[in-house]
């Protein structure tokens, strides 16, 4: 099931991302902005990520059979799919996007008192 969610809209720009997709494990991709992109190589990706479900763990997804670049970003139990261009240096981006997550799950949860959210 594929939901029209708008409030992906915020992380593509349309030059470094082009699209992203939430996946959940069981179910696959299930939202995605831009909604006309969707396509067979994302639904096989979806269907082959199996990546350890540790919050803030950060991959990519390339190479020459592919048409286009992921990286990936897991938000307790889903996970955030980015599409780049192939020209873009998706390690760098995943990596400070995975930092700055951590960051502020830490700090939300030491201003919490200790409870996470």
């Amino acid at each position: 099931m594929r939901n029209n969610a708008e409030y992906l809209s915020a992380l593509v720009d349309g030059e470094i991302v082009k699209a992203v997709y939430l996946v959940k494990a069981e179910e696959g991709v299930i939202a995605s902005w831009p909604p006309e992109e969707g396509d067979y190589e994302i639904e096989t990706i979806a269907d082959l990520t199996a990546v350890p479900q540790r919050d803030g763990l950060f991959f990519v997804i390339g190479g020459d059979r592919l048409h286009r670049k992921y990286f990936g970003i897991v938000i307790k139990d889903s996970i955030l799919l980015f599409r780049v261009g192939k020209e873009m240096y998706a390690e760098k981006i995943a990596e400070r996007l995975s930092k700055t997550y951590l960051l502020f799950r830490h700090r939300n949860y030491r201003n919490s008192g200790g409870n996470k959210r």
